[in-house]
């Protein structure tokens, strides 16, 4: 009895599984297929694929590729804005004025940069052969051959757009003359212009002269403000030299140091110190060695004067210039130093030079 209910209730689950199958699910919508065989019903199912408007994998690619550049598009580039209706020439010029305000900012800036360049490398080209036009006929009296290259000339070598040079030879007392020229950055907008104002510069002329003299001669002078910076970019000079009393530039801004007040009292002649107390302005440095700081000649007188901005302040720094080159014919003819003096500075020579050695040799590699 048992078991006749059991099959009842099996027989009845496979009949309602039967009956759910064969009905229609109204989400899938499936249609029953009724075949014969098994290769009709696969060839129907090809037929109803085809039949379907399905895109294949890469179509489906290039769709969702398109519709992603439409959307990028639309983010990166909107439509342009309507261009409004204008009343007048001036609402005009107005509307367009601030729809390309950055670019017509950058572009006056660039503008003004170019410019810049232009008017300021010219403007330092003028002034250096203004500068050398007033100094010619003082430099033709004392060297026999001007300019670089076998024949005089007057024309400066243009290192950059600020800086030149000249040469001169052929004089006695020295072996030649050597002019660098350094003029405000003018065309330079942020370094020269903006810094300028903050940090002013000056247009400076640096000379370079051996002098044919065998003088053990350590003498610097330069302004009181200037001491500490000499200091310290010349150490080993600092053991030779220390800052000395000068009655003769007293009323100036000038320091001196010597080895001692005897030496400078012999170098710098009074005709020179009077011209440095009227043009002091103009030197910011004036150094003679024997150290071979500057060239491997024996003794050198390097300068760094201000030639001025005005061509009645480049007669003075002219004048300055030409009191310089007097200097020099004073040191190789005149001057006379001591036994004395002599022996104590050739002691100090051989003392730095031996603490020099004794640097090199701590300082060689260990193999």
């Amino acid at each position: 009895m048992a078991k006749r209910f059991l099959y009842i209730a099996l027989l009845l689950i496979l009949v309602n599984i039967a009956y759910v199958y064969s009905q229609n699910d109204e989400e899938s919508a499936a249609e029953s297929i009724e075949v014969d065989d098994l290769d009709s019903f696969f060839e129907g199912i090809e037929n109803s694929v085809d039949d379907l408007d399905t895109p294949t994998f890469e179509e489906a690619e290039e769709n969702e590729d398109s519709e992603v550049i439409e959307k990028e598009q639309e983010m990166y580039y909107p439509p342009p804005e309507p261009v409004p209706e204008f009343d007048n020439d001036t609402e005009k010029y107005i509307f367009y004025a601030r729809k390309y305000l950055p670019e017509i900012c950058l572009s006056l800036v660039f503008l003004v940069y170019i410019l810049n360049v232009f008017v300021g490398k010219n403007l330092n080209s003028k002034l250096a052969a203004m500068w050398l036009s007033e100094a010619l006929p003082m430099l033709k009296d004392n060297f026999h051959h001007l300019g670089f290259g076998d024949q005089p000339n007057a024309s400066l070598s243009q290192i950059s757009y600020s800086e030149y040079q000249y040469y001169g030879s052929g004089r006695d007392n020295c072996q030649y003359l050597f002019m660098h020229m350094k003029m405000k950055k003018r065309q330079d907008v942020i370094g020269g212009s903006l810094f300028g104002i903050i940090w002013p510069e000056k247009d400076r002329l640096i000379l370079d002269i051996p002098i044919d003299a065998d003088l053990p001669l350590e003498l610097l002078l330069c302004p009181k403000d200037q001491v500490k910076k000499n200091q310290q970019e010349m150490p080993n000079i600092n053991q030779l030299i220390s800052q000395i009393k000068f009655s003769r530039l007293s009323s100036t801004n000038i320091v001196v140091l010597s080895e001692s007040g005897e030496v400078a009292d012999l170098v710098l002649s009074t005709k020179f110190t009077s011209i440095l107390e009227k043009y002091e302005k103009y030197l910011e440095f004036l150094h003679f060695t024997d150290q071979k700081v500057y060239t491997n000649n024996p003794l050198v007188l390097k300068a760094e004067i201000y030639i001025g901005d005005s061509p009645a302040e480049f007669k003075n720094s002219v004048e300055l210039v030409e009191a310089l080159l007097e200097l020099v014919d004073h040191i190789a003819t005149n001057v006379k130093l001591p036994t004395r003096i002599l022996d104590k500075a050739k002691k100090n020579r051989k003392g730095e030079e031996k603490k020099r050695q004794q640097v090199r040799t701590d300082h060689l590699p260990l193999y």
